[in-house]
Order: structure tokens, then sequence, then C-alpha cells
């Protein structure tokens, strides 16, 4: 059979002092008779109570949260915006956003619309060099097609200078050809 005894606080508080919730206080196994021990020797083992134990665990978690709680009021004064003024900030904000995505977005437009007209532009010089070389083409063409029109124009005047010479040009009257 054991007895326990609260012989901490017993010691700590005098007559008529109450001892505190928050301070653990160790307790004594006291062995009876009947026990394995020798008879008529006591054991002081502290031994802390699981529940005193949780209360200890419990109190400093509650310091904890306090420290905590004052530091985030403090913070929370020290910023010196309200939630509507955080509100205002915040809707600000989104529009903000608002406005680069589509800023972004036309910058995107307008990215694909340059490249699209770069593409143009790069077919259209081609197609300007192909017809640079067809006129260029052309006009040797029609050179040369001025140069046979000429050299037959003057092959056929010598011929005719040559030719009509020899005809005999007879000087007919007009009254006898009837």
């Amino acid at each position: 059979m054991s007895l326990w005894c609260d012989a901490g606080r017993a010691a700590q508080s005098g007559p008529g002092t109450a001892p505190t919730p928050w301070e653990p206080a160790p307790f004594i196994q006291l062995a009876a008779a009947d026990s394995h021990k020798p008879a008529g020797k006591t054991t002081a083992r502290p031994k802390v109570d699981p529940r005193q134990q949780r209360i200890n665990e419990l109190t400093e978690e509650n310091r904890s949260l306090k420290t905590q709680i004052s530091a985030l009021s403090v913070n929370r004064g020290s910023s010196g915006e309200s939630i509507p003024e955080l509100e205002a900030r915040l809707q600000e904000l989104r529009n903000e956003l608002m406005t680069i995505r589509q800023s972004a977005a036309n910058a995107l437009q307008i990215q694909a619309e340059r490249d699209h007209l770069h593409e143009s532009v790069v077919r259209l010089e081609r197609e300007l060099e192909t017809v640079k070389r067809a006129k260029v083409s052309l006009e040797a063409d029609s050179r040369q097609s001025w140069f046979l029109v000429g050299a037959g124009v003057m092959l056929g005047g010598i011929v005719l200078g040559l030719i009509l010479p020899h005809l005999s040009w007879r000087k007919r009257s007009s009254w006898d050809t009837f």
C-alpha cells in the first residue's frame, strides 16, 4: 500500500499561505509496512504527477501565446493603417495588376503583329528583287529587239538600195494605160 504526501508544498508554504497552481510540487512516496522494502525505512523519490506536468506545459504555452498576442498588437498598431485603408490599398493594387496584365497582353499582340509585318517586309523585298531582275531582263530584251529592228531596217534599206537602181523605170504617160 502506498501513501502520497505533498512534502514540497508543506515545506514551502507556511501557515496561512496557499501554494501557487503553476509551481510544481514534488511528491514523496512513503512505503508501507507490507512493502518489499525493509520496515521502518522510507525512501524519498520525487515523482512528477502527469497532470501537474501537463499544467506546467499549458502554463508555458499560455505565456508564449500572450507574448505573441502583445507583439502582434504592437505591430498592428505601429503599421498605422486600418482595415478599410488596407482594403482600399488592396483594390488599388488589384487594378494596377489588371492594367499590367492588359499591357502585357497588348505587348504580346504588338510583338506578334510586328513579327507578321517583318515577314511581310521580307516577302515584299524578295518580290521587289524579282521584279527588278525581270525589269533588267526586259530592258535588255527591249534593247536587243530594237537593235534587231534597226538591223532589219538597215538591211532592208541596203537591199532596196541595191535592187532599186537596177530596175528600169520607164516613164509612161497616163494616156497609154487605157
